[in-house]
């Protein structure tokens, strides 16, 4: 027994002696280097308890008796609900108007400014679709915070730095760490923006007009393209025809020429 806890001890007094015998060394790499100088790890996700991260988008159909005034009216409900119009696009075709309007909406409003939308016309057809980026999200958390830790330990270790280069490649080191921070930032208010808030797409069309016609227009129309069709069958005509009868005359006038000369006569 007594073997076994002096062999514990031994390991133990090892173990403290390697680990004060390192040092942080920065010529290794990046990765290396993280390590040595004490760089937390990364840590685990942990999903418990946790709100749920969910982006929703959804788009709309509805055929509406007036394009502008329903665009009035959407504008008072985003404006009701503190959201924006992100994009907006319309066209008149045949004498009626119809396009296309984006919506952002805070998410805790959604549901209301989607009811109040209905009410602008006849609803033709509906699509809502949420996807849930929590996992995500906390990914790229976590990964921000370790980078910071990483940034907040190059600079104690920059502070502690004995000549230039060491202090160049810390330097190095902490200005990827920072490139990788800012990016992570990036993503993270990205993702925070759709989360916070909703993605409401519009498609508004005025009611296409009835025509009450009784096909005398189009009945006027072919009699034109008709009536034009056999002018250019005349005309194609006129420039065959003549040129065979002025040949049929000059032949013709030769053989009554011969004939009255000579005495020629075709045999029937």
């Amino acid at each position: 027994m007594k073997k076994i806890i002096l062999a514990l001890v031994f390991v133990i007094l090892l173990a403290g002696c390697i680990s004060e015998e390192k040092t942080w060394e920065v010529t290794k790499g990046a990765d290396r280097a993280s390590e040595e100088m004490g760089v937390p790890a990364p840590q685990e996700i942990e999903e418990e308890n946790i709100d749920r991260k969910v982006i929703t988008t959804s788009r709309i159909e509805i055929e509406v008796n007036d394009f502008d005034k329903a665009m009035a009216k959407i504008n008072t409900v985003v404006e009701n609900y503190e959201g924006y119009i992100a994009d907006s696009s319309s066209r008149i075709e045949d004498n009626y108007k119809e396009g296309w309007v984006t919506l952002r909406v805070p998410e805790e409003y959604f549901s209301n400014v989607f009811e109040e939308l209905k009410t602008l016309g006849k609803v033709k057809s509906t699509d809502t679709n949420r996807e849930d980026v929590t996992k995500r999200y906390m990914d790229l958390e976590s990964r921000l915070n370790n980078k910071k830790a990483e940034e907040k330990r190059y600079l104690e270790i920059l502070e502690e730095a004995k000549n230039v280069e060491e202090i160049l490649k810390v330097e190095s080191y902490l200005s990827r760490t920072r490139e990788e921070i800012e990016r992570l930032q990036g993503e993270i208010n990205y993702l925070k923006n759709r989360i916070s808030y909703s993605t409401i797409t519009i498609y508004l069309s005025e009611p296409k007009p009835i025509s009450y016609e009784w096909g005398i227009k189009r009945a006027i129309e072919m009699g034109i393209q008709a009536f034009m069709a056999a002018i250019r069958a005349i005309i194609i005509g006129i420039f065959v025809v003549i040129p065979l009868f002025i040949l049929s005359v000059v032949l013709y006038s030769i053989y009554k020429a011969v004939k009255k000369k000579t005495g020629f006569k075709i045999r029937k």
